[in-house]
């Protein structure tokens, strides 16, 4: 695996994090990357200044920007993660 992929794959999921947030209006904010005890790659952020720890594998983060199927389905889970900040009369579609 190399660090650019992975670091590219990071970029990506904190981009994606963003425009959810920014179409559902939801206050994500303080992106950080570092390791978890179990050594997968964990990013930290912040709504509404509580702090929150998203995991991922190193793998999805190395595929995510060039494998449309790992997109597709990293993309759902980015999405569902914005959306359960939503105050639930504003989620989208309900």
């Amino acid at each position: 695996m190399s660090e650019e992929e992975l670091d590219q794959g990071k970029q990506w999921v904190v981009q994606t994090i963003k425009q959810y947030a920014q179409t559902m209006s939801v206050p994500i904010k303080g992106f950080e990357w570092g390791m978890g005890n179990d050594e997968r790659p964990s990013l930290v952020y912040y709504v509404n200044g509580k702090r929150y720890i998203e995991r991922f594998e190193s793998e999805e983060l190395q595929d995510a920007p060039n494998h449309k199927s790992v997109r597709t389905n990293m993309e759902e889970r980015i999405k569902k993660l914005v959306e359960s900040f939503q105050p639930k009369s504003k989620k989208i579609g309900f």
